[in-house]
């Protein structure tokens, strides 16, 4: 049930022209140098069937863009969601938000990927 989103961010040039080859999972390290990307699986969940073993899953991924201006994070976003658009569906964007600590605008946004067992 793992969807390797890391893999199909880092296959396209849109986002590693943005971010090169920092996307990270559920948090950056220590230093991580702004834009980045911030992937984590939410959810895995078989397709049940009552008369038979599912043969697919419902896996729902978010991915976190985070970035130093609104303009970037804006950028990213977009970049993320033409990397993966063709392979899942934008189930949920969130807000923008900000992190006074660290300077840094982040925004999630879920992707429902359909996975065969």
């Amino acid at each position: 049930m793992i969807v390797n989103v890391t893999q199909i961010l880092l296959g396209n040039a849109g986002v590693t022209a943005l971010v090169g080859s920092s996307v990270f999972y559920a948090e950056a390290p220590t230093g991580a140098v702004m834009p980045y990307v911030l992937v984590q699986q939410i959810t895995g969940v078989p397709e049940n069937y009552l008369a038979e073993a599912p043969a697919v899953d419902a896996v729902r991924v978010q991915v976190k863009p985070v970035a130093s201006t609104v303009a970037d994070l804006s950028t990213l976003a977009d970049a993320i969601d033409a990397a993966i658009r063709e392979l899942a569906h934008c189930v949920f964007a969130g807000e923008v938000g900000f992190n006074s600590t660290t300077k840094a605008y982040w925004m999630p946004m879920d992707y429902r990927f359909w996975q065969s067992r």
